[in-house]
C-alpha cells in the first residue's frame, strides 16, 4: 500500500501507545522463539520437537500481531480483533503468574492493560472504524 493510500487523519495518542506495546510484545515473541531455537541448536533442549514447535508458534504469533498492529497503524479495523484477543489471553496468564513470579506477572498484566486501554479508547476505535476501515 502506497503512502498516499494511508488516510491523512491524525493518529490518536492512545492508539500510538497501545501499538508501541503491541510491537514490544512482537519483539519479545521473536526473541523468545529465537532463544528456544538456539536451545535446540546448542543441544540444550530436552524435547527437540516440542521446543521447535513452540519457537515456531511464537514466531507465527509474532507475525500475526505484527500484521494486526500494522493494520491498526493504517486505520484498518480488522487488526483490533487479534490484538485484543492476545491482550486478554496474556492478561489471564499474567494474573495466573502473580503467585509464582509477581514481578513478571505484574508486568505482563500491566502491558496488556496499557495496550487494551490504548486500542479500545473511544478515539482509537473511532480512528480505526471509519468508512472503508475493514479492508486490508
Amino acid at each position: 500500500m502506497a503512502a498516499a493510500d494511508v488516510p491523512s487523519r491524525l493518529r490518536p495518542r492512545l492508539l500510538t501507545i497501545g501499538l508501541l506495546v503491541v510491537h514490544l510484545e512482537v519483539l519479545a515473541l521473536v526473541a523468545g522463539g529465537g532463544f528456544l531455537a538456539a536451545q535446540v541448536v546448542l543441544g540444550r533442549a530436552e524435547y527437540t520437537g516440542q521446543t521447535l514447535a513452540t519457537a515456531l508458534f511464537a514466531w507465527l504469533l509474532a507475525l500475526l500481531l505484527g500484521l494486526s498492529g500494522r493494520a491498526l497503524w493504517r486505520f484498518r479495523r480488522w487488526g483490533r480483533g487479534p490484538v485484543v484477543t492476545w491482550q486478554l489471553l496474556q492478561g489471564v496468564v499474567g494474573v495466573a503468574q502473580l503467585d509464582v513470579a509477581p514481578v513478571l506477572g505484574g508486568l505482563v498484566v500491566a502491558l496488556a492493560l496499557v495496550a487494551l486501554v490504548g486500542l479500545l479508547a473511544p478515539a482509537s476505535v473511532a480512528a480505526t472504524a471509519g468508512e472503508g476501515a475493514g479492508s486490508a
